[in-house]
Order: structure tokens, then sequence, then C-alpha cells
């Protein structure tokens, strides 16, 4: 996450959240904390604990990750993975489970 959004050379942070806000749409600061749960989810589904999870993608703890995950994705990471492994299942052809 951390190297998508770097300024790029010459570029500055004001700059940079002009960009984002007018080719996105989003405040850049949203932008972040998508990409800070998309590798929360990643790691997720690849089987680490939520606490792994958490350290390892810079919530400032486990209920910090649960709480942004509630609150973008709708519901907590255990019942988005529950979700998430039937999807993959039946995209690869298994029934899910």
């Amino acid at each position: 996450m951390r190297g998508l959004l770097r300024p790029v050379r010459g570029t500055t942070a004001r700059s940079l959240r002009d960009i984002c806000r007018s080719q996105v749409g989003l405040r850049l600061k949203e932008v972040q904390r998508i990409q800070r749960l998309h590798s929360a989810v990643v790691r997720g589904l690849s089987g680490l604990a939520d606490g792994d999870v958490a350290r390892r993608t810079g919530y400032a703890d486990q209920a910090h990750m649960i709480r942004e995950t509630r609150l973008l994705l709708g519901s907590t990471p255990s019942e988005f993975r529950a979700r998430g492994h039937a999807v993959l299942s039946t995209k690869s052809g298994g029934r899910p489970s």
C-alpha cells in the first residue's frame, strides 16, 4: 500500500491530493483507507489471524481493523471471509462452503 500513492518526484502533496480527487473522485485519505483494507482482506483470505493482519497492514489494533471493515464492507472480517470463500470456491467450479 505504501508505494502506490507515493508522490511523484516534483509533485507536491497538494497536487497529489488534487489529482486523486479529480481522477478518482475520492479524497486521498479515502483511497489510502481502501488500499489498506484491500491489503488486509487479501492477507485475511490467505489464512492469517485477524490480529496479525491488523498489525501487518498498519491498523492500530484488531478492533480498529474490524470497525473499518464493517464500515467499508458492511461486515466483519470473519463474515467477509465466509462469503469470500464461498465466492472463490464457486468461481473455481466447486460448491460454496
